[in-house]
């Protein structure tokens, strides 16, 4: 597949994805659970922002539309795309929640566990209007939309 040539409007929940890989060679002396020495640390765009990259992987251009704090969390998250020249990033910042944050720990090729830092609240007044004027903005001149759940 190839998609070439095609501009695509995706829009969704945005979130950024971390994995911290390590090793566990002993449980806890303070609860029984492991103890896992990070060795490494991957972030990269999620939700959304994952579809936006595999659309700019097939060659196609994106723009993303969607929700961020105005955290650190959404600094990693722009300086991200923006490595990416395929992808246009027309994300909304609201000062009213945090960036989606998912972090994965990952000991060898066992998931221990996943923290979820995000509010499950849907997007207000404000952030929907905002939503939206982004939305008709970034959709001229695109050739299809993604729904992004």
């Amino acid at each position: 597949m190839n998609f070439t040539g095609c501009r695509i409007l995706v829009l969704g929940d945005v979130m950024l994805d971390r994995f911290l890989y390590g090793d566990v060679d002993r449980i806890s002396p303070e609860a029984p659970v492991p103890v896992m020495r990070l060795r490494r640390t991957i972030a990269m765009p999620g939700g959304a922002g994952n579809v936006a990259r595999n659309i700019s992987a097939l060659g196609g251009q994106a723009v993303l539309v969607g929700l961020l704090g105005e955290d650190p969390a959404a600094a990693e998250f722009r300086a991200l795309l923006a490595d990416d020249p395929r992808i246009a990033d027309a994300t909304v910042a609201s000062a009213d929640r945090p960036t989606i944050c998912k972090t994965r720990l990952i000991a060898g090729t066992q998931q221990l566990a996943r923290l979820d830092d995000e509010t499950t609240r849907p997007a207000d007044a404000a952030e929907a209007s905002a939503l939206v004027a982004a939305t008709a903005a970034a959709l001229p001149g695109c050739q299809a939309l993604i729904l992004s759940d």
